[in-house]
């Protein structure tokens, strides 16, 4: 028996979160969420909109609001991607600072 895909648990759980609406592209940027900060990030941001009151019924584009938590919370060890995303992350703040 195999493990079950890491993305696959990851947007099941993105879309009990009460206001997030079902949609076919989810997978790919729960994916991409996972590969660039790793799973630990993307549940911690998960959480973090479901300690909300409102969670994202809210919000007008939750991946965004998704995309900025994970980018505050940073990149996790067990991301995939992130040397190049860690590298990209220093460049901006390089240049924004």
């Amino acid at each position: 028996m195999t493990a079950p895909n890491p993305v696959t648990t990851l947007t099941k759980q993105w879309f009990e979160i009460k206001g997030i609406k079902k949609d076919r592209r989810a997978f790919g940027f729960i994916g991409k969420m996972y590969k660039q900060y790793g799973e630990e990030t993307v549940l911690q941001a998960f959480e973090a909109i479901k300690s909300r009151p409102t969670q994202a019924e809210d919000i007008k584009r939750p991946q965004e609001y998704l995309r900025g938590i994970c980018k505050k919370i940073g990149v996790a060890d067990s991301a995939i991607d992130k040397e190049g995303r860690g590298h990209f992350e220093n460049m901006m703040k390089d240049v924004f600072s």
